[in-house]
């Protein structure tokens, strides 16, 4: 066999592995991620962060019961409107969804590209409610966020309640810090302030 002959085949089968890795990279898994694994461990500093609030005429009680409503489903209230996948189903994991005893209770989210994430609840009280996601299967937020930190709290003001959300995502490396945080600018800032003014056209008129 000729020397060229044999660069060019080498080259081919290099092609077709090379191709075969991006293929595999960028598609969503055959199956769902069951997570069974322990959820990673916050940390005290690293985060990428921001934060958005609304006013809300009804008081916290109303405010947490009405957004933590069980009939009211995660799709129902997340909505992107730059062209990111939108959820569209939940999946129980582990723990309980019994609302105020939700701490340790896990899901699997699937969003309509047929990726997937894992969301567990940290803590749940009328108050504060915090949750933890990671296990991210879109190859953009896999290699660039480790884990994310997000948190509600119902503060009253006035008559009203001031619904304050923060979103905390962990890069991978410092490096992918800039990717992270124009994921924040560009895509999370908006998904929040859409979903904070649903939660409180649904609170008021609820």
């Amino acid at each position: 066999m000729s020397r060229r002959r044999t660069v060019l085949i080498i080259g081919f089968a290099l092609a077709l592995s090379l191709g075969a890795g991006a293929w595999w990279f960028l598609t969503p898994p055959l199956s769902p991620p069951s997570y069974p694994g322990e959820r990673p461990a916050l940390q005290q500093e690293g985060y990428v962060s921001t934060t958005h609030s609304v006013f809300i005429d009804a008081a916290p009680d109303t405010v947490y019961t009405w957004a933590n409503d069980p009939s009211l489903n995660l799709e129902d209230l997340v909505e992107f409107d730059d062209g990111t996948p939108a959820v569209v189903g939940t999946q129980p994991l582990m723990g309980s969804e019994q609302i105020g005893e939700r701490a340790g209770f896990r899901r699997r989210v699937e969003f309509e590209d047929g990726h997937y994430l894992a969301e567990e609840m940290l803590v749940d009280s009328p108050e504060r409610f915090q949750y933890m996601i990671w296990g991210f299967t879109r190859p953009t937020q896999r290699v660039a966020v480790d884990h994310g930190v997000a948190e509600f709290r119902y503060l009253p003001e006035g008559d009203g309640t001031r619904l304050s959300w923060t979103y905390s995502l962990m890069p991978t490396t410092g490096l992918l810090r800039s990717a992270t945080e124009s994921f924040v600018s560009e895509t999370l800032d908006r998904m929040m302030e859409t979903t904070l003014e649903g939660i409180r056209t649904g609170a008021e008129s609820g």
